[in-house]
Parts: C-alpha cells; structure tokens; sequence
C-alpha cells in the first residue's frame, strides 16, 4: 500500500484525505482516486459475482491541463466531459433497464474533484435529486461490467501520456435491446429475475383439523370409571380420562380377526413390571412433596418372583409393628393365591385326564360291541343260506324273504 503523509481537508465533505506519493503519475492525485494502489472494490449483496470481483474498480481520470486536486478540490474546471451522443438521453424506461455497455463508461466522462458519496456508481457521474441512475437498484450491474481490462487500462494510460491536453473517446456501440439480449457475451449479465423476499408471497398450507378428544363429565363419563376406589367403607368414583388399556387392545384383537377375549395377547411380566415401576416412581414423588402414608403392593398370576412392595419414608418410620403385620399379611395373602391357582390348575388336570381316560374307555368298548355285532349278523346271514340250500335240495319252495 502507497504511503502517504500530507492530509488536506476537502472543502466539500469537510473530511481529510490523503495524497498518493508513490504512483508513477505526474499529477497530484487522492490515494483512493489512484489507478495503480486502488483497493479492490467489495461486491455489494445482491449484485451478480459470477464474473471475477478481485479486478480493480475503474480509476477516476484527471486532466493533464496543470491543474492539480489539491490547488483547488472542488473546481469543475478539471471534469473532461465525454460528448453528449456517447450516452444517449431519450431513453425509455426499457433501454435504462438493459446492462451497459463498456464503451460508455469512457475516462472522460469520469468527473474529478467529486467525492465517491456524491458521485453515481453506474455513469461515474455526478448525482442530483432530479438524475435517477439508468439501472434500477434491484438490478444493478455486476463490477465486470465496471471493471476495464489490463488492454484498456495500458491504452488509457499511454493516451494520457502522449497527449495532455486532448482526451480521446472510443465510439460507442449503440444499445439495440433485440441485439443486447440475443448476445452470449461474458460482459452481458443474465435477466433472469430472482426471487426477492417482498416479492414471494407464501400462503398457509391448510391441514386438517384433528378431532377433539372427548372430556368426561358427571353426566356422561365416556370412558367409564375406575373400579374399587374406596374411602373408608365408601365408593370413591374416579372418572378415566382416556380409554383403558383392555379396551383399545381388545378392539384392536377384534379388528384382526380374532375374537377370543381371553388372550390380549400381552407380555405379562413385562408390562407388569414397566407400569409398577412407574407407579412407584410417581408414589415416591408423590410421599416426598407431600409427607403422606403410602403402602403399595402388586403381583401377577405368572410370578415366579417374591411380590413389589412399596412403602413411604414416613410410614416406615412411623409404623412400627404395624408395619411388619401388614407386610407379612401380603405375603401370606399372595402365597395362598398363588398355590391356590396351582392346586386349581392341577385339579383341572387330574379331571381331563379321568375324563380323557373314561372316553378312550368307551370308545373300546362300543368298538367291541360293535364287533360282536358285525359277526352275529355274519354267522345269522350264513345259516340263511344254509337252509335255502337244504330247501331246494328237498324240493321244498324257498320262502321269500323281503
């Protein structure tokens, strides 16, 4: 970066700025008007940077009548201006809409002494309120648009060199809007028009509304109620919020087909011990906040396991004896239901097995019968035939037998 150590005050903006003093430039120059220490000019968001954004922006051009920036800043004796024919003034609002060309971006209609904040981005010309930039804000073109090669930025400099006092200015090509977007140029940028967030406009996608769940009453508990909650020696009545386990997966049974009602076709110990571990954590949580008494127990007809139990830190401080007498009372209770439902299974055993002993018992039985039958009636049609025989042989008319 060119170093520089004279500031001067621009009698325009009122801001310092800095002199160039190591540009090869005959003539005194602001640092960030110079052509060879211009800092690369960052894409704005929105523009297209498809093309290379790290060239330089196009340096402003200065005058070589004598007349330097700093002998008098805010003169416009300075500003070379290009032909009136290189831009064309009656242009509608299509032609404005269309990319330039590079051909009208020339060095002499780049005015000097004119602070960047005060000068138009697109025609490198000075901005009144009554000039609007040819090219919409929302389609600005991109900085190769603005950018001049190596090839022209040698020629402009050997044409200030060789004549000071003439600014020379290429002819323009005329802007032809057929021709313009029939070109494949790398220079032309795409028309296509690209989505804009106040331009979108996205509309609610209508789903359909879930059904209501249902809301037990007193008057209509559509889920039934709890069955043998007591207080005390009378009935509690607890209305179920959600249908019951039994019943969806009794539905759901019936729905494939099969209509036992005995089998829910359940994995018994383990539904059995994740809902008891649940209801313990919750019977835990439950003595903790609020201080009270809980005794739990469960067991299932299948365990071959001691029964859960649960007790409250309060009752096992506070029950004592008690305490014991009720915890043995279960397991006598739970023992005697367990061997009682084995004594029954076996019982039931015993019987289909006499059952199945006294049919197979009859079953031979009427086989035996049924045989001696069989060969009565063999040895009855055979002694038939016998006395036919002797009746003819006599001579004696057979009878007919129907």
């Amino acid at each position: 970066m060119a170093k520089a150590s004279v500031a001067n005050i621009d009698p325009d903006t009122g801001k310092p700025y800095r002199m160039c003093r190591k540009c090869s430039d005959s003539s005194p120059h602001p640092m960030k008007h110079c052509t060879t220490y211009r800092r690369p000019v960052k894409p704005k968001r929105g523009q297209n940077t498809e093309e290379d954004t790290t060239s330089m922006a196009p340096p402003l051009r200065t005058s070589e009548t004598g007349n330097s920036f700093q002998d008098n800043p805010g003169s416009s004796d300075n500003v070379t201006t290009a032909p009136t024919s290189e831009v064309p003034t009656d242009t509608t609002l299509d032609d404005r809409c269309l990319p330039l060309s590079l051909n009208n971006i020339t060095s002499a209609s780049t005015p000097v002494g004119i602070p960047d904040s005060l000068i138009d981005p697109v025609l490198r010309g000075p901005c009144n309120d009554n000039a609007a930039s040819p090219v919409p804000h929302d389609s600005s073109p991109s900085l190769a648009l603005l950018t001049p090669t190596s090839h022209d930025n040698a020629a402009s400099n050997l044409q200030r060199h060789s004549s000071p006092t003439e600014t020379t200015t290429p002819p323009a090509t005329p802007l032809v809007p057929s021709l313009r977007l029939m070109e494949g140029s790398s220079f032309t940028p795409s028309l296509t028009s690209t989505p804009s967030s106040h331009g979108t406009f996205s509309s609610p996608i209508s789903t359909p509304s879930k059904s209501r769940r249902k809301r037990p009453t007193k008057a209509d508990p559509c889920y039934g109620e709890v069955v043998g909650a007591y207080r005390g020696n009378r009935v509690l009545t607890i209305r179920r919020t959600r249908q019951s386990t039994e019943e969806k997966l009794r539905a759901k049974r019936l729905k494939q087909g099969q209509t036992d009602g005995l089998d829910l076709g359940v994995n018994v110990p383990k539904v059995f011990y994740d809902r008891t571990r649940s209801l313990v954590t919750q019977m835990h949580d439950l003595a903790e906040i609020t201080g009270s008494w809980i005794h739990f127990s469960a067991q299932h007809p299948t365990a071959s396991q001691p029964f859960i139990h649960y007790t409250s830190k309060r009752l096992r401080t506070e029950g004592g004896e008690l305490l014991d007498n009720l915890h043995n009372a279960n397991h006598e209770l739970y023992q005697s239901l367990m061997t009682a439902r084995r004594c029954d299974t076996t019982q039931l055993v015993a019987q289909l097995a006499r059952a199945s002993d006294k049919i197979a018992e009859v079953e031979a039985e009427a086989e035996t019968k049924i045989a001696e039958a069989t060969a009565a009636k063999e040895a009855a049609e055979k002694a038939a035939t016998d006395l036919r025989a002797m009746l003819v042989a006599a001579g004696l008319p057979v009878p007919i037998v129907d």
